[in-house]
């Protein structure tokens, strides 16, 4: 087998707590025909005195603050590798990652982005890891495949993490990269473009730790609220969104009115569970939510963890996804 270049791209604002531990587990990869391309995104702490420490073995560039999408899309204009992964300053790679997946896609040349399994992760107070696997915690989907399958997917919630993933840098270029108006859920965002013309393919296994709470941009409820709007907008806008059958356009209508919930916007929420009960009468949750936002307002999404905490996401139409935006 060949041995393709990979580049790691890593951005970071205001990381300087962490950001050795995520170049560390880079370095610490089997797979060893890797490059890093670390982006400093306007920094005004130690970070970058931090990447300095790895001169020898990570490439370093440095902008001014213009968000998470600009800066990885300045670690890819740099990027030289045949493939590409994306690494947030705070998370973790495991040591098996890349071997697994670059294996898998040199091997299934039509597979576009593979990806797989991990865990999120938090130390409490009392110095004890707790971990959750990514589907325990509703951040996977492992049912990715062509645009006939994948669209309707991602169009009712982000499909995994970014740092789960492994692509084929071609794939990433061809849509453009990321979308620097958005400051949240970009991710999410460039897989929906992606699963337009590409093909996902999900791989068994653990190959990355994901940070839980630690108040980066995740924490910016005014930007992820933004972020959250203009994606489910493009989505709706789409043309292949149309040709989804009713009962799927009611689903994300549902989910989306579950999102606006989330960040107490009642109204909104009203609005999206009317558009969920007209594309699927029988949506019963979208008409429950309804009943339930007009007698408790936003506090409504109180009762709906409970509900979830009670029940599981199994048989909800917008469980894995609420879970993903109130833990983040």
């Amino acid at each position: 087998m060949n041995s393709p270049l990979i580049s790691v791209i890593i951005p970071a604002h205001n990381a300087e707590r962490y950001l050795a531990q995520a170049i560390e587990s880079v370095l610490a990869q089997t797979y060893r025909d890797i490059e890093i391309v670390f982006v400093d995104d306007g920094s005004t702490d130690n970070t970058l005195q931090v990447a300095e420490r790895y001169r020898e073995q990570v490439r370093i560039f440095t902008q001014a603050q213009f968000g998470p999408s600009a800066a990885r899309n300045a670690g890819l204009r740099r990027a030289q590798g045949e493939f590409l992964a994306f690494l947030d300053a705070d998370d973790i790679l495991l040591p098996e990652k890349l071997s697994i997946q670059v294996g898998f896609l040199i091997t299934n040349p039509q597979i576009d982005v593979v990806y797989s399994n991990g865990y999120g992760f938090y130390t409490t107070g009392e110095g004890e890891e707790i971990q959750q696997t990514f589907s325990a915690l509703g951040f996977l989907q492992p049912f990715l495949g062509g645009p006939e399958v994948s669209l309707p997917l991602l169009a009712i919630q982000n499909a995994f993490p970014i740092h789960a993933a492994l692509s084929r840098r071609q794939a990433i270029q061809d849509v453009g990269g990321f979308d620097e108006t958005l400051f949240g859920r970009e991710d999410w965002d460039l897989w929906l473009r992606v699963g337009e013309s590409h093909r996902f393919a999900y791989l068994d296994g653990y190959v990355a730790l994901y940070r839980l709470g630690t108040g980066g941009v995740t924490g910016q409820i005014a930007q992820q609220r933004q972020a959250v709007r203009r994606i489910c907008q493009k989505v709706e806008a789409s043309p292949w969104f149309k040709q989804l059958p009713g009962k799927t356009r009611s689903d994300f209508f549902f989910c989306w009115g579950i999102q606006e919930l989330e960040y107490h916007e009642s109204q909104a929420a009203l609005s999206c569970w009317q558009q969920a009960i007209h594309y699927d009468r029988g949506n019963y949750l979208a008409r429950a939510a309804t009943v339930g936002v007009r007698l408790l307002g936003w506090r409504a999404i109180v009762a709906y963890h409970w509900k979830l905490r009670l029940m599981g996401p199994r048989g909800s139409r917008g469980g894995a996804f609420s879970r993903r935006i109130s833990v983040n």
